[in-house]
């Protein structure tokens, strides 16, 4: 008994862990476009851990790799709720979309370049 208690808290460890990877990566991703906020950098972690946590009650991991599947569900059902909150509960538009976006031609030169090949595979 007591070396599945050990096991889950190493499962849930784990899982703050692999949401602090995410939040790591996060920050990276986004400091061009937005400041760095501390409340912002610990959701993730927080959020994976609860939905790690609140997956033990569904199933209980044997091994590795079935760990490794309930630290990616995790992080999966971490996006979703995050996501259901910021587009439907919050509904406010981020600050970084704000911006006006400027043109590269990427859509007109893709254009062009399947028109090219339409016309080569005709001939």
């Amino acid at each position: 008994m007591r070396g599945e208690g050990m096991n889950i808290f190493a499962i849930v460890a784990g899982s703050f862990a692999v949401g602090l990877l995410v939040a790591f990566f996060g920050v990276l991703k986004d400091t061009l476009w937005e400041s760095f906020s501390l409340a912002k950098f610990f959701r993730s972690p927080i959020i994976i851990t609860i939905c790690a946590t609140g997956l033990l009650f569904l199933f209980t991991p044997s091994d590795f790799i079935e760990i490794l599947l309930l630290w990616f569900a995790a992080v999966g059902l971490e996006r979703l709720v995050t996501d259901f909150y910021k587009a439907i509960i919050r509904r406010e538009k981020p600050s970084k979309f704000s911006r006006p976006q400027r043109d590269t031609g990427w859509l007109r030169e893709r254009f062009l370049q399947l028109l090219q090949y339409a016309r080569h595979r005709a001939s």
